[in-house]
């Protein structure tokens, strides 16, 4: 077999398929082939470097991301609720951590109360209790961040416990709110 001839071996035209020359290119094995050309389909057609999107359907399981300012109300506590100055709160926020992300959680009692505190807070998924940082408490009084990061599904399940302190002695009535957290 005669040796190819340099211009045998070009560069590609734009809008061009190829098919490689085995004077050029000697034949190789299936798997080392993907492995040193990876961009090709599995039938060893070569990949265009530009694709033209005629048709477009959109991803059912992609969401879009809900607006920062949406609060939602996840529960509330009352006056009736106190017993010797603090008051014990377990949350259900399954209905509001739909997915894995970043949350902001507020408490916000109906009256200002500058002794009112959070003593204690827990914050359990599927029944365990969150590892370390995925609750932490934000600079504003009475906000937290809730870190989800394993997937949610149906069963998934997202509690937190609370123990609030007044030691002013008003006991207010209070509810609690949440809302997605992104990235700033």
């Amino acid at each position: 077999m005669p040796s190819p001839k340099r211009n045998q071996c070009h560069k590609p035209k734009p809008n061009t398929v190829y098919h490689l020359n085995p004077a050029c290119h000697p034949p190789q094995s299936k798997k080392q082939s993907r492995l040193q050309n990876p961009a090709t389909f599995s039938d060893n057609r070569p990949i265009p470097a530009k694709i033209h999107v005629e048709q477009f359907t959109h991803d059912p399981y992609t969401q879009v991301a809900p607006a920062v300012d949406e609060w939602h109300s996840s529960g509330q506590w009352s006056a009736q609720n106190w017993s010797d100055g603090q008051v014990l709160l377990e949350l259900d926020l399954h209905p509001f951590i739909q997915r894995p992300g970043q949350y902001e959680l507020r408490l916000a009692p109906d009256a200002p109360v500058p002794a009112l505190l959070v003593a204690h807070a827990t914050l359990y998924f599927e029944g365990q209790s969150a590892a370390p940082g995925m609750l932490t408490p934000l600079a504003n009084p009475h906000t937290f961040n809730i870190n989800r990061t394993a997937q949610v599904v149906e069963q998934s399940s997202s509690v937190l416990q609370l123990q609030l302190h007044d030691r002013s002695g008003t006991h207010p009535p209070g509810s609690i709110w949440i809302r997605p957290r992104f990235a700033e």
